[in-house]
């Protein structure tokens, strides 16, 4: 997954990485930036419903990957235990 966010809306680009090749397009979704809003916090709140079964594990090579992708996720990353859902 591939986003790109504008002034007036996002698009998302879904499919499949490809180690040592371009990655290989399948979806483009574009959205407003309410519909991007509301599908986070949608998101964000089935992903906190399924860590209350067991955390969520994440190859490391994808952190990396997404970490190249958008600088200073890895922080964020670090952060997330401490995440109050309770606003969602």
């Amino acid at each position: 997954m591939y986003l790109n966010t504008g002034l007036y809306g996002s698009t998302i680009y879904l499919g499949t990485l490809r180690q040592g090749r371009p990655s290989l397009i399948r979806t483009v979704v574009k959205v407003s930036p309410q519909m991007l809003k509301v599908m986070g916090l949608v998101i964000s709140r089935h992903s906190r419903d399924y860590e209350e079964s067991g955390p969520i594990s994440v190859p490391n090579d994808v952190l990396v990957a997404t970490a190249e992708a958008y600088p200073g996720f890895a922080a964020v990353w670090d952060n997330d235990a401490d995440d109050d859902y309770s606003r969602l």
